[in-house]
């Protein structure tokens, strides 16, 4: 992660990207065998400084650090000096590429009941949804109030 980081930081977005895929792999593999070790009342520690820290850390790079590794690497953002116009152009995907990977979370909250998981899906959601400038699709969906067409910034 700090490899993927300092690639990041140096934009090389295909090694970044490469460092990322490695990382979430090694991130599920962790996860899948901590489902032999689940959370018990006997041993909250953990719960604490094992089970949250890595499922936390999964959250982070499935929801986050991927996609937008992901998004650089195949041309989905915009040049803001170049590009004005262009700022809409790819957020249809970016909404369901976000959409999706949140629906294999849900299906791991549904299955394991996983508050851990809940808690951070949503504090990343969130920090989506706070950033500003985003394209006007964000706003549009089935879980926010409809928006006038007078209030909508484009």
């Amino acid at each position: 992660m700090a490899f993927n980081a300092a690639a990041f930081t140096l934009k090389w977005f295909i090694a970044s990207l490469i460092l990322t895929s490695l990382s979430l792999v090694l991130l599920i593999w962790i996860h899948i065998s901590l489902f032999r070790h689940p959370i018990t009342s006997a041993r909250p520690l953990d719960a604490a400084f094992i089970h949250a820290p890595l499922r936390l850390s999964l959250a982070v790079t499935l929801l986050q650090d991927f996609p937008q590794a992901l998004f650089i690497v195949l041309g989905w953002h915009f040049n803001l000096v170049k590009e004005e116009e262009d700022y809409n152009k790819y957020a249809w995907q970016a909404v369901a590429f976000i959409a999706a990977f949140n629906a294999v979370g849900l299906v791991n909250v549904g299955w394991r009941l996983d508050v851990i998981w809940t808690v951070g899906a949503m504090w990343l959601l969130i920090g989506q949804m706070i950033e500003t400038p985003k394209a006007v699709q964000v706003f549009v969906s089935p879980f926010t109030p409809p928006l006038e067409l007078s209030t909508m910034q484009y």
